[in-house]
């Protein structure tokens, strides 16, 4: 399942903290929030966050408000060690920062620490009921527990707070298709492809479940469409090539396995389908 990282950038791009008549220009240059890779912009905020952290002349909320988006800066460099313990200050200057507990139990997620990152989504909802990610991050962390109903609680809470969450749609998809229920599946996922018709992976994800209902050419048309999208999506050529085979057309199956493989050349079934499938034509 997808992490949250990406989805919080966008999210957080948009707030800023309260502006002051006095601020300093480090502070505005700090609270910036650049474009997403842009490098230079993004040392440009370290570096005056830093000053602004090392004056220390700033109420403790404001502080942590630097040493956040200092923090969201060295994450975008990849410097995730920096981000990490900006983060921590953050909610050391201003525990009732919402969105820094959403971020530390984000790679709480990454890092296979789902009840960590289940009481830190916990705690930023305290804070504020309202918040979208932490809703959304929490259901990704039962997702990441087995807690099925659990997830499909939050998604569901994500979903009434943002009708427009294409994510929470897919999140749901997944969660109704470990349930058990394809049909809620299938429902889920073509409201994330109505939302992002340029979701390769819901399109997969849904063709997948119409393979296992037994629906061949609903299949095939969404494997097709992701791969449209993603041409070397190898286990979508994998999928559709299966297919083929099931309705009987070799040679498209095997032209499907042939740029599986080529893809992805550590791709085991594909590779062993094909010679399969080579075999049984030559013979």
């Amino acid at each position: 399942m997808r992490r949250l990282w990406l989805c919080l950038f966008v999210l957080f791009a948009g707030w800023s903290a309260p502006a002051r008549s006095q601020d300093s220009p480090e502070w505005t240059l700090c609270t910036a929030r650049p474009g997403y890779n842009d490098p230079t912009a993004d040392a440009a905020v370290i570096a005056a966050c830093t000053k602004v952290l090392d004056a220390a002349t700033e109420p403790a909320h404001r502080l942590a408000v630097a040493a956040f988006d200092r923090g969201i800066a060295y994450a975008r460099l990849g410097q995730d060690d920096k981000a990490r313990a900006d983060n921590d200050a953050a909610l050391r200057y201003d525990p009732q920062l919402a969105r820094a507990y959403v971020l530390r139990g984000d790679r709480e997620v990454g890092d296979d620490k789902s009840a960590a990152a289940i009481a830190d989504f916990d705690q930023a909802i305290a804070i504020d009921p309202k918040m979208v990610a932490a809703h959304f991050g929490r259901a990704l962390a039962h997702a990441a527990a087995g807690e099925i109903d659990a997830s499909i609680a939050d998604y569901q809470k994500t979903i009434e707070l943002d009708p427009k969450s294409q994510e929470a749609y897919a999140g749901l998809g997944f969660a109704y298709r470990d349930k058990g229920q394809p049909d809620k599946a299938i429902a889920n996922f073509s409201k994330a492809i109505e939302l992002d018709p340029k979701d390769a992976q819901a399109l997969f994800n849904r063709g997948w479940i119409y393979s296992n209902q037994h629906e061949p050419d609903r299949a095939i048309a969404d494997y097709s469409a992701a791969i449209a999208i993603k041409p070397d999506y190898a286990k979508a050529l994998f999928m559709r090539g299966l297919a083929y085979r099931d309705t009987g057309k070799i040679d498209e199956a095997l032209a499907d396995l042939e740029a599986a493989v080529r893809a992805d050349p550590t791709f085991d079934a594909a590779v062993k389908l094909r010679d399969e499938l080579r075999t049984k034509q030559s013979r």
